[in-house]
């Protein structure tokens, strides 16, 4: 299994708009024929940043489905210009989950309204299997889940949590981490 991580840069005055167009148009079109949504939050402010994260059986999986989207005409002419139009900037990180048992990371379903930190870690390279197991391992309260990214930093790890549960930034460099970027996002609109 591999999660898509889509991050969409929108100015505030453009969000609301773009929400609309996404409930409205994109979702309709998309339901889980194209990947199944997981989960999306979002930060507020004078530019929104829109999280959503798909999940695909394989990244082949996903170029099939990407590409049958492609096709669909009420995509390509009615949703595409109009979320380009809106849209800043986009950022596509392709995750896979790091299986951890018992771990309510994967049913990222019943996350309701609390906010949640997501954190990323830049490791030494070869080092992100590595970091990602002492994450799970030493499992902190809060955690979500754990993902280690293929592209476009196969050198990083992701991990989601409550907030107030980070790691410290000493005990992740001991264990492989170069450097940390932690955002709290809340859930979002879908």
């Amino acid at each position: 299994m591999i999660h898509e991580l889509r991050e969409y840069r929108i100015d505030v005055r453009a969000a609301d708009a773009y929400f609309s167009l996404f409930r409205d148009l994109a979702m309709p079109i998309r339901g889980s024929a194209y990947g199944r949504l997981v989960a999306n939050w979002l930060i507020a402010g004078e530019v929104v940043t829109f999280y959503h994260l798909w999940e695909y059986d394989s990244l082949g999986e996903r170029t099939a489905k990407r590409a049958a989207l492609a096709q669909v005409e009420r995509w390509t002419r009615d949703f595409l210009p109009g979320a380009a139009a809106l849209v800043s900037s986009q950022r596509l990180t392709i995750l896979t989950p790091y299986a951890i048992d018992g771990l309510p990371g994967f049913a990222i379903d019943d996350f309701g309204t609390a906010p949640i930190v997501f954190t990323t870690v830049r490791c030494r390279t070869g080092k992100a299997a590595a970091v990602a197991s002492a994450i799970a391992t030493a499992r902190p309260p809060g955690l979500r889940g754990v993902w280690t990214e293929e592209m476009p930093d196969p050198n990083a790890v992701w991990y989601m949590c409550d907030p107030g549960e980070a790691l410290a930034s000493d005990w992740l460099e001991a264990h492989g981490a170069v450097h940390r970027t932690t955002k709290t996002c809340e859930r979002g609109p879908y």
